[in-house]
């Protein structure tokens, strides 16, 4: 006779507790993020123009640095809240849970590179040996491959947290803790990050503005999870106060 091993309460993280983990780690992404996406990090670059990112990056240099800084620690963050989702979901559909904090971990790890890049830039447009060394014709223009680099490689960092949307609306759908109509939100966001980034490369032209607001899937997350899921899953924790959750994760 197999021995199986209960999982008990005190080796779990409930319902409640990864709700408003990952709640509060959307918002406070949220907040970093906005502000240094755009903000900051705009202060020291003008997209396609080597010479005006150079002047950019020496007279607004710390502005710059402080943004990247709030990037690390939403994608911090984002470790955090693939976790916590991974626990929310895997009652509904373990595989897809555990796939969605993968692609999360694959969007964190691209932009990750592509944050170096950058700080890259930085590094360029502050050593004067380079200056003499180089020539500021060819310091320009390795400054305008590297922003352009940054560029390409967060985009393709965008269409993996779009896949990672997608799936993590379909594992939402499969959830016993959330409503359907909450997946279909995220799934949409999920395709909307696909189109956009993915026409950025081969329809760079495109016209989809009109799709942005469908990318506000994860906000719409956010305020659910910190609203209604917490406040359900804690009723639900009251009620019933289970002696195992085997059941729910094997």
């Amino acid at each position: 006779m197999k021995r199986q091993r209960l999982v008990t309460d005190a080796a779990v993280l409930s319902l409640e507790a990864s709700a408003w983990i990952a709640g509060l780690g959307l918002m406070a992404m949220t907040i970093f993020g906005t502000i240094a996406l755009f903000y900051l990090l705009p202060m020291g670059t003008v997209a396609g123009d080597g010479a005006a990112t150079l002047l950019a990056l020496k007279q607004n240099g710390d502005a710059f640095i402080l943004g990247g800084a709030f990037l690390m620690i939403v994608y911090v963050l984002d470790i955090v809240v693939a976790w916590a989702l991974h626990w929310f979901l895997r009652a509904g559909n373990l595989a897809l849970s555990q796939l969605a904090a993968w692609l999360r971990l694959s969007y964190v790890f691209f932009a990750v590179i592509g944050l170096m890049s950058s700080a890259e830039m930085y590094g360029l447009a502050h050593n004067p040996e380079l200056i003499e060394h180089l020539g500021i014709e060819a310091l320009e223009t390795q400054i305008l491959l590297n922003l352009t680099r940054a560029e390409t490689i967060s985009t393709m960092a965008f269409l993996f947290f779009g896949v990672h949307l997608i799936v993590l609306g379909i594992a939402i759908w499969h959830s016993r803790h959330a409503p359907i109509w909450l997946g279909i939100v995220v799934v949409l966001a999920g395709l909307s990050y696909v189109i956009i980034n993915a026409a950025s490369f081969v329809a760079p032209e495109a016209g989809l503005d009109w799709l942005i607001p469908f990318a506000m899937g994860e906000a719409v997350l956010m305020v659910w999870l910190l609203f209604s899921s917490a406040r359900q899953a804690f009723r639900a924790s009251a009620l019933s106060k289970p002696n195992s959750l085997y059941g729910y994760i094997s």
